[in-house]
């Protein structure tokens, strides 16, 4: 929020994918959260589609950054907590499209805090024998 991200931290940002072998991969985005999650109601082509594009996603971040808060919050059905920070996290998720090379951006129905529980849940449950 309020362009506090250096263009030092955003340089930092684009090397991780270089030092990763992602830059240009075209691999699609796992997007999970909060933010994406309200993206995703708001931007998705359908009901049962669970992704939205980097180009829906950009046009709306410019229709966001057209309105000031309180009219994002009635114009767009935001939280006054979300209202604030989806621009950012749009930008987040954009700049990652763009560093990668890639046109989707997939949101699963469940989040990282689930799939983590159901990992630990397998690695250290019993399998009961009666």
């Amino acid at each position: 929020m309020h362009n506090t991200v250096s263009d030092e931290t955003w340089a930092e940002f684009d090397k991780w994918f270089e030092h990763e072998n992602l830059k240009n991969s075209k691999i699609p985005i796992i997007g999970t959260g909060g933010n994406i999650n309200k993206l995703l109601k708001v931007l998705r082509p359908t009901q049962n589609d669970y992704y939205i594009t980097a180009d829906s996603l950009l046009q709306f971040k410019k229709d966001l950054e057209q309105v000031d808060l309180d009219e994002r919050i009635v114009k767009f059905i935001l939280n006054p907590d979300r209202a604030d920070v989806i621009i950012p996290a749009s930008e987040i998720f954009l700049r990652a499209a763009r560093n990668i090379n890639t046109t989707e951006i997939y949101i699963p129905k469940v989040g990282l805090a689930d799939g983590i529980a159901r990992e630990l849940y397998k690695k250290h449950s019993v399998v009961r024998k009666y």
